[in-house]
């Protein structure tokens, strides 16, 4: 999944979740994006990343959290906040990883 519109936005729901993981690709046309976790899991609820490379790299590890409430339903949001230069600003994920500990 992916945008190369500047601001454009995704979101997605975890239940029974104690850690996440987002994978997907980074190459030079990639730019910064944020991560919003609601609600959040330590101080910081907005954090600002960047998947530019010189080099186009596959499953690539963008985003995880852990030390979630299992119990608990969170929302992620994720947003395309890249300054486009002369292409426009890319953001791609590839794929969710979603741990449960039980005990």
């Amino acid at each position: 999944m992916g945008t190369f519109v500047e601001g454009a936005k995704f979101f997605f729901s975890l239940q029974n979740t104690s850690a996440f993981f987002i994978i997907g690709t980074m190459n030079y046309d990639h730019n910064a994006y944020n991560i919003t976790l609601t609600p959040p899991v330590s101080m910081q609820t907005t954090q600002p990343f960047n998947d530019s490379s010189r080099w186009l790299v596959q499953d690539e590890l963008l985003y995880w959290q852990s030390g979630m409430d299992r119990d608990q339903t969170y929302i992620v949001q994720m947003e395309n906040i890249g300054a486009g230069g002369v292409l426009p600003p890319a953001f791609t994920f590839r794929s969710l990883i979603m741990m449960d500990a039980i005990g």
